[in-house]
């Protein structure tokens, strides 16, 4: 017997929202794989060696929401951050341990001659102010409110993307 009108669109609703929910379902398992690739390309312009690239990748790195991002950043800031001849890049905790900057996995000590990312007064200017931008999303309340002020205070309008970004996903309106 043919379908009644309210029964089909209910059946074809139904499918809608399967193919909605598979659909998320597969972005959400490639979107770190889409993330890593979009990495690589960050990291590639620290074997460059020049002050310009080092700035875009650390800019590139904040934004991309890796979890190894800040320590990343927090390892050059530190002179921690290496590129082997290859332009594989390698950091190291402040306990020395060594990790691959790509995944942000443990790493045996890198052998082979490594070069440092060198830093000058703008790759540390840029360093702060991605500090803060990464902060904006702690989740201590008092930590964002900081971060929030030191970007402010900053007046640096690279910073206001993700200060607009993290003020849109804050759940706090007093923050």
């Amino acid at each position: 017997p043919p379908q009644e009108p309210e029964s089909a669109r209910m059946s074809f609703v139904a499918c809608v929202r399967t193919l909605v929910a598979a659909s998320l379902i597969v972005l959400g398992t490639l979107a770190p794989v889409w993330a890593q690739g979009d990495l690589s390309a960050h990291l590639k312009r620290f074997a460059a060696d020049s002050f310009a690239d080092t700035i875009q990748a650390l800019e590139g790195l904040a934004a991309s929401g890796a979890p190894q991002a800040g320590d990343i950043i927090e390892a050059a800031a530190a002179g921690r951050l290496r590129f082997d001849a290859s332009g594989a890049v390698y950091y190291q905790s402040d306990g020395g341990a060594w990790f691959a900057a790509s995944d942000g996995r443990p790493v045996a000590t890198p052998v082979g001659e490594l070069k440092v990312v060198r830093l000058n007064n703008r790759v540390r200017g840029a360093i702060e102010n991605l500090r803060g931008s990464l902060t904006l999303r702690a989740a201590d309340r008092g930590t964002r409110l900081s971060a929030a002020a030191a970007l402010f205070k900053s007046r640096d309008a690279k910073a206001l993307p993700a200060l607009e970004s993290a003020l849109a996903a804050e759940r706090d309106a007093s923050v």
